[in-house]
């Protein structure tokens, strides 16, 4: 599942800032490590508050897909969010 569209949509509609990090790891290396694949998505009121994590190279800005609108009460669609391989 990819929520990255869909969050990035809740914050563009609460004006708040978004960054996204994703940390790749090759089956081989989550098998020698134990660790797997993650993605950490951060919203704060504004970019000064996102500012140490946006020296960083790895986090980037958060970004919305055309059609994929952020999820409510009253809206949500699971099927936006999968990727199919």
């Amino acid at each position: 599942m990819d929520l990255e569209p869909v969050l990035a949509a809740a914050a563009g509609d609460l004006r708040l800032s978004a960054l996204i990090r994703r940390d790749d790891l090759s089956e081989k290396e989550e098998k020698e490590s134990g660790r797997s694949t993650c993605v950490w998505l951060v919203m704060a009121r504004s970019t000064d508050d996102l500012a140490a994590l946006g020296r960083d190279a790895r986090w980037l800005p958060a970004l919305p897909r055309p059609g994929v609108r952020a999820w409510t009460d009253d809206f949500s669609d699971i099927w936006s969010v999968f990727q199919w391989n």
